[in-house]
């Protein structure tokens, strides 16, 4: 089975719990104290099969959006090949 269909099919019947859940680490900032707790930030690596289908979804959706014109021109932001300072 490929990729994308095993997508449509979680897409159909439900995701797997496991997609939805992570586990917080708690990664240390550059010359900061490891006694104090503002000192990290949290980090939660998701599930690689959660990632690509959240990839594969916005792209399909961008595309579709752009095919059927809703869109509009003026939009720059989370485009492909446009810049937001435009």
């Amino acid at each position: 089975m490929t990729l994308l269909a095993f997508i449509n099919q979680t897409w159909k019947h439900g995701f797997p719990s496991a997609w939805t859940k992570a586990i917080i680490v708690p990664i240390l900032k550059p010359n900061y104290l490891t006694e104090n707790i503002d000192s990290y930030f949290p980090n939660s690596p998701a599930n690689i099969m959660c990632k690509l289908t959240e990839i594969m979804i916005a792209n399909r959706l961008l595309y579709v959006l752009d095919k059927i014109g809703i869109v509009s021109e003026r939009q720059a932001g989370f485009q492909r090949y446009r810049r937001t300072s435009e």
